[in-house]
């Protein structure tokens, strides 16, 4: 699925949904490009899948997700007005996403060591163990049938990523599911542009406070202030910093709480470790 997504020519790609005006299709045997569709071809109709809805999931120009719904073998597939239909979820779906992506966990633990995965050309990885460790630590668990090999999927897309020019999709910072903030950045090796090495890491404090002010929309000023915060700084000294007043300060920290649902200075830095 990675390599459909980043390598080969396909229809609904969620790339070219995301930039679309209406950010949803569908695929079946009825559709224009089915015969040319890897994805139906090779993926969807072996498993016994007849049909596809995809909605890639915005919120303010940013993608959080997709909802992807299937039909199988022989119901009827689905069509435009099926795509037209589910538009209207992508927003409040976008906003749920992206406040569970912030998980309000704040005890993670002791910080991991950092690990090393190899993408080779052929796509195959060689994990080491500290990597693993963290591979580990973004799969859910419960009963949702979700295992290591498939969270994997973001070491491949950050690998083809790199491969394809698009530095600023080869990383990304996230928190796993024990409250850990996890750093994932694709470097390609010097020896051979298709081979990639993939870096898992601890998030450094401002890449920390990036990934939260994306999930809380914070604006660049409200950003400012957490990093202000972050390095120890009481309210007049922020305001000294930025050259705004300690009520200004005071009223960007009292958005900045009720956008994180933090009820406190203690809790809001809770989230950044």
């Amino acid at each position: 699925m990675a390599q459909n997504e980043a390598v080969m020519h396909d229809v609904n790609n969620y790339r070219d949904l995301a930039a679309a005006a209406y950010p949803a299709g569908w695929l079946s045997r009825s559709h224009q490009a089915a015969r040319t569709s890897p994805r139906l071809n090779e993926i969807l109709l072996p498993q016994g899948y007849s049909s596809e809805l995809r909605l890639v999931l915005k919120s303010r120009g940013l993608v959080w997700g997709a909802l992807v719904l299937f039909r199988s073998k022989p119901g009827p597939g689905f069509t435009d007005d099926d795509a037209a239909e589910i538009c209207h979820l992508g927003e409040p779906l976008a906003q749920a996403i992206r406040t569970y992506t912030a998980r309000s966990t704040l005890t993670p633990g002791a910080t991991l060591p950092a690990g090393v995965i190899n993408v080779d050309a052929a796509d195959r990885l060689s994990v080491s163990s500290e990597a693993q460790t963290w591979i580990d630590d973004l799969v859910p668990g419960g009963d949702d049938e979700t295992y290591a090999r498939d969270v994997t999927r973001v070491v491949f897309e950050a690998a083809h990523a790199l491969r394809r020019g698009r530095g600023k999709d080869a990383v990304c910072t996230v928190r796993t599911v024990s409250g850990r903030w996890m750093r994932l950045e694709a470097i390609a090796q010097p020896d051979d542009s298709d081979n990639v090495t993939v870096v898992l890491h601890d998030a450094t404090a401002s890449q920390r406070a990036g990934a939260l002010a994306a999930y809380f929309q914070l604006t660049g000023r409200e950003r400012q202030v957490v990093d202000q915060l972050y390095a120890g700084r009481a309210a007049n000294q922020i305001g000294r910093k930025l050259g705004i007043s300690t009520f200004t300060v005071n009223e960007h920290l009292r958005a900045i709480y009720r956008k994180s649902g933090s009820r406190s200075r203690q809790e809001l830095l809770a989230r950044l470790n």
